[in-house]
């Protein structure tokens, strides 16, 4: 009983010795930035109040349960209400700001572009999946990674239409004509995919094909899907806790991914070395075939090849969901939408007709500004820096940031603003985009020096797929009644999927 006591004794000597110093150190280090950030004339930014405000376990848990209950998106905006638009958190006695203020997102993404990084925590979440690719990377192998593909992605950002629309086919076909209830947002996770990989490699994964191959057509699709789900699980438990799960599904689903992609690099090599036995004219435009031009490296080829594939993939597929979640519930959207594109007849549109109808542009921005594809996002501070506005009881004065402090931007709550939108800013109204030039204040697809190298591409996609689907169907209902609920992933996207019944025309 005694020597229990003891040790009883010395572990609580040992947690009081341990917060004893850790509550030193941070008062030490508050001490020294307050004097670097008076000599800049900078001022806190509002603190979230918290119980525990050294390691502020209370907003951890709460964030933890809001992440569970699929409800942080309303939780991170309840703190900006509470607390202005840029804030203070100290999570695990980390150093954080978050903002949905437009200039201090300007600053970390593009004036002060060099003062930030993507941190070590990027690297680890994505690194197994899309290795050293341009998302991943930092410094001169990002530029590297982007000289290397911008020219294809920014040169071809128009759809190979004829190709497309025979994957609209293998969509529609899946579609039940008499009524029944389907999944849309499923469908287009595979409609994109399959575009995906036939514009990347040449073939189509094929994962909307029904027939009696349907495992296999889906296999690298499904592993892509596995791969993904299990880097979230690592992400929350983090590099020690991971060590006691096994991983032997994660490290299955990135072979299967991985074997799939490098099959296609290798052909592109192959093809790249006999480029004089083939003629240009005959050859329609791969992806990784122009890539391979350029690169040798068959595990650069990969690398920028998923990534790729990914960021195709998702925001597109996501885009498409939370439209056609909102169609099936908005038949005065639903009507305009049918009146715009009676004009083509039924026939498919071309580029030039794209373009002209506005009303299908301004549905899909105002889905991407209600429901951003990555409403969260952050960077690390490399060295001491600040950011412009969010300090001081007015919130007008500089923040001064420390380095190694994340800021994390959030659009979600940005995009919602009502004295950047209006009072009407949580409704949805595609009409607002008819006068609507936002600049800093909606950001789909990133910006600065990393924005999205295939924003063009995605949009004529999601436009392209909303048309051919209006043209087919007469009408749509909604056969779930549940609120749009968050299912935070590597995207953002619907939790209940878009479950509708339609009737052909």
């Amino acid at each position: 009983m005694e020597i229990y006591s003891t040790q009883i004794s010395l572990l609580l000597v040992v947690v009081v010795g341990f917060l004893g110093y850790s509550l030193a150190r941070e008062l030490y280090i508050q001490s020294i930035n307050r004097r670097k950030a008076a000599k800049l004339g900078c001022h806190d930014a509002p603190r979230l109040q918290a119980w525990d405000p050294i390691f502020g376990i209370d907003i951890l848990i709460t964030g933890m349960a809001a992440l569970r209950l699929h409800n942080l998106l309303k939780f991170y905006d309840s703190k900006f209400q509470q607390c202005g638009n840029t804030v203070d958190v100290k999570v695990l006695n980390l150093p954080r700001i978050s903002t949905a203020d437009p200039e201090n997102i300007k600053m970390v993404l593009a004036k002060g572009f060099e003062d930030f990084g993507l941190g070590p925590r990027r690297a680890h979440f994505l690194g197994p999946l899309v290795g050293h690719g341009i998302f991943t990377t930092e410094g001169a192998p990002w530029k590297r990674s982007r000289q290397l593909l911008r020219p294809n992605l920014t040169k071809h950002q128009d759809l190979n239409l004829p190709m497309f629309e025979s994957h609209i086919h293998h969509l529609l076909a899946l579609v039940p004509k008499d009524g029944q209830t389907v999944d849309l947002q499923e469908l287009f996770c595979r409609l994109t995919i399959d575009s995906g990989t036939e514009l990347l490699f040449g073939t189509s994964c094929g994962s909307l094909l029904e027939d009696e191959n349907i495992d296999a057509n889906l296999s690298f699709s499904k592993a892509l899907d596995t791969a993904q789900s299990e880097m979230i699980i690592r992400d929350i438990l983090g590099p020690f806790l991971s060590r006691f799960r096994s991983e032997k599904r994660f490290r299955d689903s990135l072979k299967s991914v991985h074997d799939f992609i490098d099959l296609y690099v290798q052909k592109a090599m192959t093809y790249v070395k006999s480029l004089e036995e083939v003629d240009p004219s005959e050859k329609r435009y791969i992806f990784l075939e122009e890539l391979a031009k350029y690169s040798t490296d068959p595990l650069v080829l990969r690398w920028e090849s998923i990534n790729v594939l990914i960021a195709g993939r998702d925001t597109t597929a996501v885009l498409l969901g939370n439209t056609w979640w909102v169609l099936a519930r908005r038949p005065d959207i639903w009507a305009k939408l049918k009146s715009e594109v009676e004009v083509l007849e039924g026939k498919p549109p071309t580029y030039g007709q794209l373009k002209e109808l506005k009303y299908v542009r301004w549905l899909l921005s105002e889905s991407l500004r209600l429901y951003p594809v990555l409403p969260i996002n952050a960077r690390t501070a490399n060295k001491d820096t600040t950011l412009p506005t969010g300090g001081g009881p007015d919130g007008k004065s500089p923040i001064f940031v420390p380095k190694g402090s994340e800021v994390a931007w959030n659009t979600w709550t940005m995009h919602r603003r009502k004295d950047l939108y209006g009072d009407d800013a949580e409704e949805f109204i595609p009409e607002r985009w008819e006068h609507l030039r936002p600049t800093w204040e909606y950001l789909p697809f990133n910006g600065g020096p990393r924005i999205c190298l295939g924003q063009q591409y995605a949009l004529n996609e999601a436009s392209y797929t909303t048309i051919r689907m209006v043209q087919h169907f007469k009408s749509i209902e909604a056969r779930d009644s549940r609120p749009w609920t968050e299912r935070i992933d590597l995207v953002t996207s619907s939790h209940y999927g878009c479950q509708v019944g339609v009737t052909y025309a």
